[in-house]
């Protein structure tokens, strides 16, 4: 998933960083 994660790095830095902390809080 590192290649998921770096395009959606790159297209939605916010939405990664949504997505990390939805993952942190469940």
């Amino acid at each position: 998933m590192p290649l998921s994660g770096d395009i959606l790095t790159r297209e939605n830095p916010k939405q990664l960083l949504l997505l990390t902390f939805t993952m942190v809080v469940c």
